[in-house]
This record gives C-alpha cells, structure tokens and sequence, in this order.
C-alpha cells in the first residue's frame, strides 16, 4: 500500500528529529529544570520546521498523517507502530514535570495534543474560513508558536492542578435535539450576519 511506503520512509526522519529534539532541550536545560512548554515545544517543532522548509512533499505527508491519525481503521495501526514510541517518551518526561499527575491525564492530554497538532498538520483549510483569512492553516509557524504554550497551560490545568469542568449536570441519555439548545441565547448568534 502506497500510504504504507509514504510512513515507512517519512516517519523515521521525523522520530530522529523529535527525539534528538526532545534531548538538545533537556541538554540544554538539564532534566530538572524542563517545562511543559519547552518540551512540548521540542516535540512539536522538528515536523513544524519541515513542513515550512522542506516543501510540497513534506506538507502532504503531513496532512496524510492528519487523515491517519483521525482514521479509526487504518489510521490507529499505522499511528501505533510508527509513533508510539516517541509518544511515550513525550509522556514519560510530561510525567517527570508533573510527578503528581495521573496516569490517566498525561495520556488524556497528549491525546489532545496528539489531536490538534495532527489536525494542524492537516491544513484543512478550517482556520482560513472560519476566520475569513484572518488565520491560514498553512502558517507553521503562527501555529507552533502559540500550540505549545497553549497546551503547556491547558495540561498544568488538568494534571497538576486536577480541574475538570462541571459535568454534575451531565446525563448519558440526555441527548441534545439541537445545537441550538446547548448553546446559551447570547452564544448561539455568534456568526449570525446582520
């Protein structure tokens, strides 16, 4: 399979250049000294780079990894074998940071991470519309350089600081007819036209 021969020889360029990423910053900072933001950021910057730099070849291999990493039939296996190990890492050294986090909410949190970093990779097109072309999903950089903080902040707040939001009101069997009656009054004109 095509897809196979694409990951099978772009993706150990971009784990070497995590990981020896991952290492420079930690080198750099030493071990104790690392924080959410820079090692998220040396996670995320090597594939960033690439795209901007390297051309039409690495910006489709990026959004063929969006497409996988979203895609519960192919996309799982392939993510898995390819990444997994450079996943783990990230989340070991998120767990050092924060030794008093669970489990549970590292993996959480380099599930959405994992999310909207692959998503960005994508280059949907999403951000240019919605922002009528104010954001353009193809700016590595305008990306990268507000993900990692972004992150760093939101999963302090989950892993170390144990916040969840308020789901006492939250019941499995209480479907939504529409979005409309979720969203309060005020909320659900924004976007309308005048």
């Amino acid at each position: 399979m095509l897809f196979n021969a694409v990951f099978a020889r772009r993706a150990p360029d971009v784990n070497n250049m995590r990981m020896l990423s991952m290492l420079k910053y930690e080198a750099e900072v030493g071990r104790k000294n690392m924080t959410l933001e820079g090692i998220i950021h040396a996670f995320l910057r090597p594939f960033f780079e690439k795209l901007t730099r390297r051309g039409p070849g690495w910006r489709s291999y990026g959004a063929l990894v969006g497409t996988a990493n979203s895609s519960p039939s192919w996309g799982t296996k392939m993510m898995t074998e390819t990444y997994d190990g450079v996943a783990l890492h990230l989340i070991k050294i998120m767990g050092e940071i924060m030794p008093e986090a669970a489990e549970e909410d590292l993996f959480w949190a380099y599930h959405f991470l994992s999310g909207a970093y692959t998503f960005s990779l994508a280059q949907t097109g999403r951000a240019d519309a919605l922002s009528k072309g104010i954001c353009v999903s193809t700016a590595m950089r305008a990306i990268e350089s507000r993900m990692a903080p972004l992150f760093a902040e939101g999963i302090a707040a989950v892993c170390r600081d144990k916040r969840r939001a308020d789901m006492s009101n939250w019941d499995e069997d209480d479907k939504p007819q529409s979005l409309a009656e979720t969203l309060p009054a005020s909320r659900s004109k924004i976007g309308k036209q005048k």
